[in-house]
């Protein structure tokens, strides 16, 4: 384990420095100029190229990229063009409401998804496996913002039960707080649950043809106990998979939803970012989502044999 472990640790290095080439150069690919934001007057060359040297945009690009990368290695990501804030601690504070709504919704979604899936397989081709899939497939088919706007008009503006816009820290006031994460946390549930309902599914389904599972029944097992104890292990470590790509797919996701319900996330720190050419902080942002979903697909492959033993370290 302890080798695997280490083999897989060091496998991630090249694909971090394959993102941090592709973030670099991808950010110079969109159109603008930041000394020109910073200037406003396009016509004033003599403070435009005082900008970009200080900004040290008149350097080549390859240069650039070694100063860049040689900062991000010390652990420091720039300041802001727009405000002079360090990104580092702007991202980290950004970053801690996106983590809550990710965190409450992925937890959600498990929790709901699996039992789901494996009862749809229990009772394949029956009533209830035909419900748990329609009612799947519908919720994959609406655009989780469309479920946001919804929620607010039903909940926020004509009920008025929950808060439609604005964000308060359950961490600051835990009540008012889960108020306020009720609806984006249900929007992004029912736009992921699908993809792990099916996935539990499919995997509980080929389970259940094992020949230990007949084995576990013949010896008088209830269908809950077989269920529990010796179908869950193995069917969900596929499903572990999945969980590990909606977590990505939701921080590169979450600006439609922060954007909807007007949270002060990374998502729309980076509409922000992107909108006034701020290099540092866009680059800061992608870097940080890119090494987030790197990690948490390490810690998935270093979790796999855990629930497979099948699979070899």
């Amino acid at each position: 384990m302890f080798r695997y472990t280490i083999f897989r640790v060091l496998a991630a290095f090249p694909t971090l420095l394959l993102v941090t080439i592709l973030v670099f150069l991808f950010i110079r690919l969109v159109p603008g100029d930041p000394a020109a934001v910073l200037v406003g007057d396009i016509q004033n060359i003599g403070r435009l190229e005082e900008i970009r040297a200080r900004l040290g945009l008149d350097r080549s690009v390859p240069e650039q990229f070694v100063i860049w990368l040689g900062n991000i290695l010390q652990g420091d990501f720039g300041v802001s063009i727009l405000n002079g804030a360090p990104v580092l601690d702007t991202i980290l504070s950004r970053f801690a409401v996106t983590a809550q709504v990710i965190f409450v919704a992925v937890t959600v979604s498990t929790l709901i998804a699996i039992p789901a899936g494996m009862i749809a397989a229990w009772k394949q081709n029956r009533w209830a496996d035909n419900l748990i899939v329609v009612t799947t497939i519908a919720a994959m088919s609406v655009p989780s913002f469309w479920i946001g706007l919804t929620l607010i008009l039903i909940f926020g503006i004509e009920l008025g039960w929950l808060p439609s816009v604005g964000y308060v820290s359950p961490l600051e006031d835990f009540s008012r707080g889960v108020m306020y994460l009720i609806m984006p946390v249900t929007a992004l549930v029912m736009g992921e649950i699908g993809g792990v309902l099916r996935m539990a599914r499919a995997s509980t389904i080929e389970v259940m043809r094992r020949e230990y599972i007949t084995h576990a029944r013949s010896k008088g097992l209830s269908e809950g106990v077989v269920l529990a104890r010796h179908a869950f292990p193995n069917a969900f470590a596929p499903t572990l998979t999945i969980l590990g790509m909606i977590i990505g797919s939701l921080l590169g996701g979450a600006a439609v939803i922060e954007t909807v319900f007007t949270l002060p996330g990374l998502g729309r720190l980076t509409i922000d970012a992107i909108s006034s050419r701020d290099y540092p902080m866009v680059q800061g942002i992608l870097l940080v989502v890119a090494v987030i979903y790197v990690v948490v697909n390490l810690i998935t492959d270093l979790l796999y044999p855990i629930f497979d033993p099948r699979v070899k370290l």
